[in-house]
């Protein structure tokens, strides 16, 4: 047991110096920053271009009052980035930085009374004070290293930090109990293969979990530590749920087919030597974070759309802590969860993802409809609600017309008149950048914008070319009709072959007007799929329809554009155009490789080599049963 303590006086000066409040400047809401321009801008330096701010932690204080949040930005004087953490206060306006040294795998957490704030730093001055200190568990430090580790205390009223040094390692996670009292602290340690003997089969961590007790004297704050539990689990999430006494926490597995998981714990206080399993799907949870009421734990799962794996989208689930009861939250949908939050009057708000679109979707039940609120189209990429009327939701926002702000909405029914609440990315408002052409297509499922950059827009001008020499049809990107709102036409209504698009930035759908016998009675259905790396990564095409051809398999993929046009990755470049690439697979398909490493289909290939009459008649009869009309 460690008990000795800190004298509050002596971190006073430093650290009022360092917590100075920052005025803000009044700034506009969401809709009129995306109205404002200025007629005369300079051109963006590539160090400018460098120098941008992501956000990556946000969250509210329990009474509303403040929002916390956390940046990211390339570091002046080092190769690294550096991490700041700032508190904002909704009522004032003031924005107060915390700490410049902040430790991003970390998460701030609030105290349950909202006058203190945990954080992780690699502060210089941090490391100083911790030296002076006696050493952990009762010894004298014996070199200046031994408490460079801990966490901080941030006190809202008196704006200090106090230091906590813990042990020999960097926390891993801290959060609070029910009162402003217990901190838990968790450490992941390192663990030596050779001493394991087998006891451990699934990890090569184990967890310490501790109980920081705080206490204010005369003197200044003294503070205890005990460990509570050995955890021989690899923890990489720990949430304390009060109304049962709780830890609920997620741990790293390894499946049977050696591939790495989350799966979901509990460890009771009352009885700590227990750990209870409470997941076993092999997916991959994360994302934990407490109802308003404390009964329910909320998570995100990573869920497989298809066998193949190449689809996944992220669905939100809600976990009784109480019976152990795991259910999904909504109505079954396509939306792929980006980021939530637990609403305080119950439910959740989620920043769901549908094809191409970001927007605020909430829903008030486990088995309640999804709400669409509509806000400006963009990308939105965090979120985190509150119960102050005068910032009733916060997330942060970017557009191709607007870099990266947190901002503040009222009412979530009204989120374009949201009020910008950082001013982070300035310079990119002051200076000329490349714009991104917006088309507005609509479809009788989702009637908002497709966002396209230059690249694909060029590709769309290119394939409308191949149209004009009567070899392609172009008919949807992104799932949205170019021309109506009717599907391709087809011959009849046999079902075609339906493939996932959520992984792919931009899906280009068409169909290929062939030339040579049988194919040139109808058109076939393709997919091209473009990723978010494209075009560095090439793209995935995939014919829709089947095709009876040497050189194409029965699932579809075409051996000129899944096999040789990846070209074992060494062949294609950046610069290839889709253009090139489906007039290659028309020329091919036309005047089929029979080559023996060339086949995708065995049967037909040895049908066109050896039996042609029957190809012939087996290649008419599927173009005349699966393709499309030419027009």
């Amino acid at each position: 047991m460690l008990l000795f303590s800190i004298v509050v006086y002596f971190t006073i000066i430093i650290n009022a110096l360092l917590c100075i409040p920052i005025e803000q400047d009044s700034m506009p809401s969401i809709d009129e920053s995306i109205a404002s321009t200025s007629e005369t801008k300079q051109k963006l330096t590539l160090d400018e271009f460098f120098d941008y701010t992501t956000f990556l932690h946000m969250s509210f204080s329990p009474n509303g009052q403040y929002l916390l949040y956390a940046t990211k930005r390339p570091s002046p004087v080092t190769e690294y980035h550096a991490y700041g953490l700032w508190l904002y206060n909704i009522q004032t306006m003031e924005t107060t930085q915390i700490t410049k040294y902040l430790e991003p795998n970390v998460n701030p957490q609030w105290s349950p009374s909202s006058n203190f704030i945990t954080y992780v730093s690699y502060d210089k001055y941090v490391s100083h004070t911790a030296n002076n200190l006696p050493g952990a568990f009762g010894s004298r430090a014996n070199s200046p290293d031994q408490f460079k580790h801990g966490f901080s205390v941030y006190s809202i009223e008196l704006r200090i930090i106090i230091f906590i040094p813990v042990a020999y390692s960097i926390p891993t996670i801290v959060t609070w109990s029910q009162n402003a009292s217990t901190i838990y602290v968790l450490q992941n340690i390192e663990l030596n293969r050779a001493n394991l003997k087998g006891e451990l089969k699934q990890s090569d961590k184990e967890s310490k979990l501790y109980s920081v007790r705080l206490s204010g004297t005369n003197g200044g704050i003294t503070y205890t530590i005990n460990i509570l539990q050995t955890i021989p689990l690899h923890v990489r999430e720990l949430l304390f749920v009060p109304s049962e006494d709780k830890f609920i926490f997620i741990s790293k597995e390894l499946t049977n087919k050696n591939v790495e998981t989350n799966e979901i714990y509990s460890l009771d206080l009352k009885d700590n030597s227990i750990i209870n399993r409470l997941t076993n799907d092999e997916d991959d949870d994360r994302m934990l974070q407490l109802s308003s009421d404390g009964k329910t734990v909320f998570f995100t799962v990573n869920i497989d759309q298809n066998d193949d794996n190449d689809a996944v989208i992220q669905e939100l689930y809600a976990l009784h802590v109480k019976n152990g009861t795991i259910r999904r939250v909504g109505k079954k949908s396509e939306l792929h969860i980006i980021d939530y939050t637990a609403k305080v009057d119950g439910g959740v708000y989620v920043l769901g993802q549908w094809r191409t679109q970001i927007q605020v979707y909430s829903v008030q039940s486990i088995d309640g409809e999804w709400v669409r609120h509509d806000g400006i189209p963009g990308s939105y990429t965090s979120v985190a609600s509150s119960s102050n009327p005068n910032c009733a939701l916060a997330f942060v926002y970017s557009s191709s017309q607007r870099p990266m702000e947190i901002y503040c909405a009222q009412d979530v029914k009204n989120l374009v008149s949201a009020r910008q609440i950082t001013n982070e990315n300035k310079l990119f408002t002051e200076r000329h950048l490349p714009e991104t052409i917006v088309y507005n297509w609509t479809s009788k499922n989702d009637a908002s914008p497709v966002l396209l950059n230059r690249k694909v827009i060029a590709e769309i001008k290119l394939l409308k070319k191949l149209e004009s020499e009567n070899k392609f049809i172009l008919d949807k990107v992104s799932g949205q009709s170019i021309d109506t709102n009717r599907p391709p036409p087809r011959f009849n209504n046999t079902p075609i072959t339906v493939r996932s698009s959520e992984h792919y930035r931009h899906t280009i759908e068409g169909r290929l007007l062939l030339q040579s016998e049988p194919y040139c009675r109808a058109s076939f259905l393709l997919q091209i799929g473009l990723t978010a790396e494209y075009p560095f990564k090439y793209p995935d095409i995939q014919f829709l329809d089947p095709i009876y051809h040497p050189n194409i398999s029965q699932t579809g993929v075409c051996c000129g554009c899944d096999c040789g046009f990846r070209f074992a990755d060494s062949n294609y470049r950046p610069t290839l155009s889709l253009h090139t690439i489906l007039s290659t697979i028309i020329q091919m398909i036309d005047s089929p490789f029979v080559g023996k490493n060339g086949s995708h289909n065995e049967e037909c290939y040895l049908e066109y080599r050896n039996d042609y009459p029957t190809f012939y008649r087996k290649a008419l009869d599927s173009t005349l049963l699966y393709g499309r009309p030419r027009d």
